[in-house]
């Protein structure tokens, strides 16, 4: 995906180019490095063949829809050509690429049958527009996914797999009535970044309790809001209450959230920085999901486990380590 990623780079107009390093430094501003975002693509990437594979059997039309989705490209190393596709890219090219060299998964080759793009800066959008190559499949949005999410048109026959990775602010989060009103009646796969550090810092900061429950409101619902459910999933310190809140409160919350919309069976796949968890990737489905543990047993087989083994293997993949198997007998 590298490759790809730096031919769609080059080919990009001086000011398309000013627009990708402006949401790189916006987005990722306190590293210069970034290896951990691999771990979680591969997550991304892993599932999309699988769904689709599955999918394809039961249902006519195939949605994938991306709420955060940038210009379509993402920041790993320190150079400004260290650079990968992003998940809107990734699951517009992915089935076709992996098809074509992966015998099981011939079927899948023509992807997903429509994908909608969502962010609410147009020029991201602009970008992502022309990266794509504008497939007459895609529909690309500019505004907040919270608004726009809700008002997407899936057919009755669909079968749905959404993307939500928002970025690190409070505000730029999927609240719970957007994704209540989308995802009720419909088959919808669910992967979220759940962010919960930086959420549990967010809604440490706010000392003004109306506003501090106007958060958890917009996250959670009203009902979230309940000392005793509070109690019940272990939460000592009720969410609504000014004071300091703990990552583990906030990863219990989106479980609960998730069960009262329905889904059934979740995996939770941390994102790791030098041993330091950084983020949650929840996969939810509203089925048996028997699939699931296989899933996450080939996750935990084949996702790098340490920053220095994903390092190394970018390092192979862009040419400058030699070979990554000489690295790991050093």
């Amino acid at each position: 995906m590298h490759k790809e990623a730096l031919d769609l780079l080059d080919n990009l107009s001086g000011e398309d180019k000013r627009i990708v390093d402006k949401f790189f430094r916006e987005v990722y501003r306190q590293e210069r490095e970034h290896y951990w975002s691999i771990t979680k693509l591969f997550y991304h990437a892993m599932y999309i063949p699988m769904f689709l594979q599955i999918a394809q059997k039961y249902y006519p039309e195939q949605v994938y829809i991306d709420t955060h989705s940038g210009p379509g490209l993402a920041k790993i190393g320190g150079s400004d050509r260290d650079v990968i596709l992003g998940s809107p890219l990734l699951a517009l090219r992915w089935p076709k690429i992996i098809a074509e060299n992966v015998k099981q998964f011939r079927k899948i080759e023509k992807g997903f049958t429509r994908l909608y793009y969502i962010d609410k800066d147009p020029r991201r959008i602009s970008v992502l527009k022309r990266l794509s190559g504008e497939p007459a499949n895609v529909n690309l949005s500019v505004g907040d996914a919270n608004l726009l999410l809700p008002k997407i048109d899936v057919p009755g026959n669909a079968i749905v797999y959404l993307f939500v990775d928002p970025y690190g602010s409070l505000e730029s989060q999927l609240g719970y009535e957007a994704l209540k009103t989308f995802v009720a009646g419909k088959r919808v796969d669910l992967m979220i970044n759940v962010l919960a550090p930086n959420i549990a810092q967010g809604l440490s900061s706010i000392r003004n309790k109306n506003t501090l429950l106007a958060r958890i409101e917009k996250l959670f619902g009203e009902a979230f809001c309940d000392n005793r459910l509070c109690e019940k999933l272990g939460i000592t310190q009720p969410l609504c209450n000014p004071g300091p809140k703990k990552a583990s409160h906030i990863l219990r919350a989106y479980w609960c959230t998730l069960k009262r919309l329905g889904y059934r069976k979740y995996s939770i796949l941390p994102v790791k920085f030098k041993g330091t968890i950084l983020y949650y990737m929840v996969l939810a489905v509203k089925g048996s999901g028997k699939w699931i543990d296989g899933y996450k047993e080939f996750i935990h087989l084949h996702a790098p486990k340490d920053y220095k083994t994903l390092k190394n293997l970018w390092l192979e993949a862009t040419g400058r380590l030699a070979s990554l198997s000489r690295f790991l007998e050093q």
